[in-house]
């Protein structure tokens, strides 16, 4: 096991010593389970090394709104969390010229001192710069969204961000507004040794090629998991896409009209959900898509009017949130997105 000091920031494990950072042999380093964890347990819960408002997908944003706060944010860190941020994983595609010489400008215009009170100037400058630029790439590829009713804000978390991307992962994280933290649950049953995996892309349901081109674009790696090196499951994948497109377009009235691939009616909008339950059961994919799909199955049955498959896939929804995010989740209720709440709401109209 590699030595790796987490940081002096707040960090909270559920149960002594269930995981631990090792080496791999072509993915850096990992997580690691030490003990046996069970389906739903809560493996990690932690605080952000540093956040900043929500980061922007524009380019123009990016340089003149979010790397100024990020400078900012990065003048008030702690030398140990400086360190942890300066070793993980980096997407050299990030840490573009332009962005040296925004930050260049940005210590220049301010007066930036060294820790001797001098003014940052030639190369000291220039090398605090590259340093900066290169920290900003690292919060660029591991950057998490923590939203709240309130405010929408972007952490890097230090356990997470040791975590490998798997295209059939056996963890689910989540920032919980409620206790504020990032946290980490096992959605499958995980043995001692095993490496813990989440997906960083936003739907499993897209085929290798679509899967391959995003890992590679966003996060400069080509996925070695074993649904991108076996692609015996790929004629699946490819159906689970193509039912997810179906149903995306369902929620638009002029796509039957201008004659684009969706269901016709509520009814073969159901068996298209259900068939991409199916299918996600089948390949153990039990993440944000799979309750995505649960909800969506409930809502075509209360649409239809059958109130008992509406109840019956809302408890499967609750079951599977449950499993993914755990049981504090006040920021949960009286939310449409909450599953708690949507169950209450069918089981008072089902009275």
């Amino acid at each position: 096991m590699l030595p790796v000091r987490l940081c002096d920031s707040e960090l909270e494990v559920q149960g002594p010593g269930l995981v631990e950072v090792r080496a791999t042999s072509s993915m850096g380093n990992g997580l690691f389970a030490t003990h046996d964890i069970s389906r739903g347990t809560r493996v990690i819960a932690e605080v952000p090394i540093l956040a900043i408002s929500n980061v922007s997908s524009l380019e123009q944003d990016m340089l003149e709104r979010d790397l100024p706060a990020f400078c900012a944010a990065l003048q008030h860190l702690p030398q140990a969390d400086l360190q942890n941020l300066g070793h993980l994983h980096c997407n050299g595609l990030h840490n573009t010229t332009e962005m040296r010489q925004r930050v260049r400008q940005w210590y220049r215009d301010r007066g930036t001192t060294d820790a001797n009170g001098n003014i940052l100037k030639g190369k000291k400058l220039q090398d605090f710069a590259k340093s900066t630029t290169k920290r900003f790439a690292i919060f660029l590829s591991n950057r998490v969204e923590m939203s709240t009713n309130d405010t929408c804000r972007s952490g890097v978390f230090p356990l997470h961000s040791r975590m490998n991307h798997s295209c059939v992962p056996n963890t689910h994280s989540a920032y919980n507004a409620s206790i504020q933290r990032l946290t980490t649950h096992a959605i499958r049953d995980i043995q001692a040794g095993e490496q813990l995996t989440t997906s960083y892309l936003e739907t499993l349901c897209q085929a290798f090629h679509q899967r391959k081109r995003m890992t590679e674009r966003d996060w400069g790696f080509v996925c070695g998991c074993h649904a991108c090196t076996d692609l015996s499951d790929e004629p699946l994948r490819r159906r689970m896409f193509e039912l997810d497109q179906r149903l995306l377009l369902r929620r638009f009235p002029l796509a039957v009209t201008l004659g684009l691939p969706v269901a016709r009616d509520d009814l073969e909008a159901l068996r298209d959900a259900e068939e991409l339950v199916a299918l996600l059961e089948h390949l153990g994919l039990e993440g944000m898509d799979l309750r995505r799909m649960y909800r969506t199955c409930s809502n075509y049955n209360l649409n239809l009017g059958f109130m008992q498959g509406a109840v019956q896939y809302a408890q499967k929804e609750l079951e599977l949130e449950r499993c993914m995010i755990g049981t504090d989740t006040a920021h949960l209720q009286g939310e449409m997105g909450g599953a708690e709440f949507w169950l209450r709401l069918l089981q008072r109209l089902s009275n």
